[in-house]
């Protein structure tokens, strides 16, 4: 595998993560959340990286180029994990203190309690299998694509579980 044709392959990357951090801003807006810094910084620190490898590739220096690359998708997928960590902090603090009000059992009835619950457990595992993978999300487990879908609908489904009641998961 040349160098060379990880070029356009790190420019595609790139791309992808700028389309992720669409994204995740705009449903980090639509729930009153703010996105990690981290996202966008991991983004510009590969392109700084695509920008040597570029360098390296053109003053023939291989083995400087391929640690570029490497370091450009390893920036990439920190960014991307730290804003699905971030997110999902947020919906599991904002399920916590819906359920720490007194009134909570009032409000919610035993299968509102129980799904409350089931999607505070299931973003909290979220963070867990982001942690557990490293550095490196293996592509056959789950992707972080994957895991930002699962954050959304987890968020989706508990705010429209609070919004039932008339409350706002975002206290």
């Amino acid at each position: 595998m040349e160098i060379q044709n990880k070029m356009e392959e790190a420019a595609d990357l790139i791309v992808e993560a700028v389309k992720f951090a669409a994204v995740a801003g705009v449903n980090a807006s639509e729930f009153g959340i703010r996105l990690s810094e981290s996202l966008y910084l991991n983004i510009r620190d590969a392109m700084f990286h695509y920008k040597a490898l570029c360098d390296q590739v053109r003053d023939g220096k291989e083995e400087d180029a391929w640690r570029h690359y490497f370091n450009l998708k390893e920036h990439l997928i920190r960014g991307e994990k730290d804003a699905i960590i971030v997110q999902v902090q947020a919906v599991s603090e904002a399920v916590f203190s819906i359920m720490e009000q007194a009134a909570f059992d009032d409000l919610f009835d035993s299968d509102d309690r129980k799904e409350l619950q089931s999607r505070s457990h299931q973003v909290k595992d979220i963070i867990l299998r982001v942690r557990i993978a490293g550095s490196d999300l293996p592509e056959e487990e789950f992707s972080v694509s994957e895991l930002r879908t699962e954050v959304v609908s987890c968020t989706v489904k508990a705010a429209k579980i609070c919004e039932e009641k008339n409350l706002s998961l975002w206290i």
